[in-house]
This record gives structure tokens, C-alpha cells and sequence, in this order.
């Protein structure tokens, strides 16, 4: 199944990253991913699977929802460990 990044979702991930005051290096030494990949994901070139999402938002100091969904309108929908909202 292929799905397009969510342009929210990579705009969310950077702002997240950003307030917590972390490097792209340093969110992705904590997430166990590529310096590249956190780039990647703010730069709508791909998503972070869900449980990526659970680690990105403890080391962010937010939750997954907020992540994901900071209004609450949408339910995102998790299939084999990708996330399409």
C-alpha cells in the first residue's frame, strides 16, 4: 500500500522537534534512524512508522495524537507499521 506523506505531519514533526530543542541528529540518534531520514520526514520524502511515531513523540516531549492529530478530526488508520491519516 502506498500512501503520500501528509504535509501536517511533516510540518508537526519539525515544529515538535524544533520546541524540544533537538538537532535532526540528535532526534535521530534517539529514534535509531539516519540524520537523513529525520530530513526526510519534514521534507514530506516519506513517513515514520507508527511505533517511530510513539518514540519521536516521547523524545519530543508531546504525544503521537498531538503528532498526528492536534484537532482530534481524524482517526489515522495503522497497517502493516505505517500510519495513513
Amino acid at each position: 500500500m502506498v500512501t503520500t506523506p501528509c504535509p501536517d505531519l511533516a510540518r508537526r514533526l519539525q515544529e515538535a522537534r524544533r520546541s524540544s530543542g533537538l538537532t535532526q541528529a540528535q532526534a535521530a540518534t534517539a529514534v535509531g534512524v539516519d540524520e537523513s531520514t529525520i530530513a526526510n520526514w519534514e521534507r514530506l520524502r516519506g513517513e515514520p512508522r507508527a511505533s517511530q511515531i510513539v518514540t519521536l513523540a516521547r523524545t519530543y516531549g508531546t504525544t503521537p495524537q498531538a503528532l498526528l492529530d492536534p484537532l482530534g478530526v481524524i482517526v489515522p488508520t495503522v497497517i502493516e507499521g505505517t500510519i495513513s491519516v
